[in-house]
């Protein structure tokens, strides 16, 4: 089952939401509304393709920093 959860402010007194293809093309939705707490209107929504790369601008070698935090782990007992 695929679902979708969307938080927004209603504009003069209705709600739009934009469906992803995957269920637009449905031919029955079931549509739960419920009031948000206040707090979750306000939040920055998440932008995975804002963090793509993020460390390309630093002068950072990923491989050396990946293999000492893997060698972290080898330990003798």
């Amino acid at each position: 089952m695929e679902a979708m959860r969307v938080t927004t402010k209603p504009k003069n007194g209705m709600l739009t939401i934009k469906l992803p293809e995957s269920l637009a093309t449905k031919q029955a939705l079931e549509v739960i509304i419920l009031p948000a707490q206040e707090n979750q209107i306000d939040k920055k929504k998440f932008n995975p393709s804002e963090y793509y790369g993020i460390w390309k601008e630093k002068n950072i070698d990923v491989e050396k920093v990946c293999e000492e935090m893997r060698e972290e782990w080898n330990r003798d007992f």
